[in-house]
């Protein structure tokens, strides 16, 4: 398949992500509309409650000239509270402590959302776009060298969630390796995302020979060091278990192709993950099957 037909294969994923990210900055700039209409209601309440409070100020001011003030449920006047304070029989010191309360609440939420700032919504969305950018290339060019390394086509086809050409001329391990476990598992677990990282890197963690049986690429679990390399590229620690369910998942996957799996000597390890190559390039995994 042509190379240019790949190219385009590409920039499509490329103007896909690029869509995903201009949506998502349409959804926080109408999320920050919200907010700062959300800020202006606050901001209305907020003077509303600043209004009443002047006005029981106002009235407490007029009820203590006329001596209709009184302190309730307390012993004595020192220990004595706002919520103590009744006017005219009214717990109007109840009344305006409750008030104080909500306005220091909406005060805070004011603050909150005077915080939210718009401009540094939309550079955050910019550099996240960069990333992604980045983060796109350096996968895509970690697939084409994978691709290199095992001999698999580059063919002009659609995706295989989209029905296309690649759902009916490449393997199972081919359609594992370009779309991911989605496109050949029901349902992705953990131990199909290491088996496929195996894959992607093989040819890179792998040992190139080239003696009497011919050119070959060798992956050794323990020679190789494929646990550490595994760690390394997933941040986390694994157990050697963890490692062989990956590889045998990965046979198992590649069943009926090129790359074989092997029972390993001691200092190899436990399994050896084997392509045989032809002038210094492994063959397509694609069968004439179409499975």
């Amino acid at each position: 398949m042509s190379a240019h037909s790949s190219a385009g294969h590409s920039n499509s994923s490329v103007k896909i992500d690029l869509q995903t990210i201009t949506d998502r900055l349409a959804e926080l700039e109408t999320t920050v509309e919200h907010l700062q209409a959300e800020n202006e209601r606050l901001r209305e309440q907020l003077a509303e409650k600043h209004a009443q409070l002047d006005a029981y100020e106002a009235r407490l001011d007029d009820l203590e000239a006329r001596q209709h003030v009184e302190l309730r449920d307390v012993d004595d006047d020192a220990d004595a509270a706002l919520e103590n304070i009744w006017i005219a029989g009214q717990p109007v010191g109840r009344l305006l402590d409750s008030s104080c309360k909500r306005s220091k609440s909406l005060s805070t939420r004011v603050d909150d959302l005077e915080a939210v700032d718009p401009e540094q919504l939309t550079e955050d969305l910019r550099q996240e776009q960069i990333t992604r950018t980045k983060a796109d290339a350096q996968i895509r060019a970690r697939l084409s060298q994978c691709e290199d390394d095992l001999g698999i086509q580059k063919p002009d086809a659609l995706s295989t969630e989209q029905g296309g050409e690649d759902a009916q001329h490449l393997s199972k391990l081919e359609r594992f390796i370009r779309h991911g476990a989605e496109a050949v598992v029901d349902r992705v677990y953990p131990v199909h995302e290491r088996a496929r990282e195996i894959a992607l890197h093989f040819g890179e963690w792998g040992t190139k020979i080239s003696d009497a049986n011919g050119k070959r690429v060798r992956l050794c679990s323990k020679k190789d060091k494929l646990k550490t390399h595994l760690e390394a590229a997933f941040g986390q620690r694994f157990q050697w278990v963890e490692v062989y369910r990956a590889i045998e998942k990965l046979a198992e996957l590649a069943h009926g192709s090129p790359l074989q799996c092997k029972r390993g000597q001691q200092s190899e390890g436990k399994y050896v993950l084997e392509l045989r190559l032809s002038e210094g390039r492994g063959p397509s995994f694609a069968r004439g099957d179409g499975a």
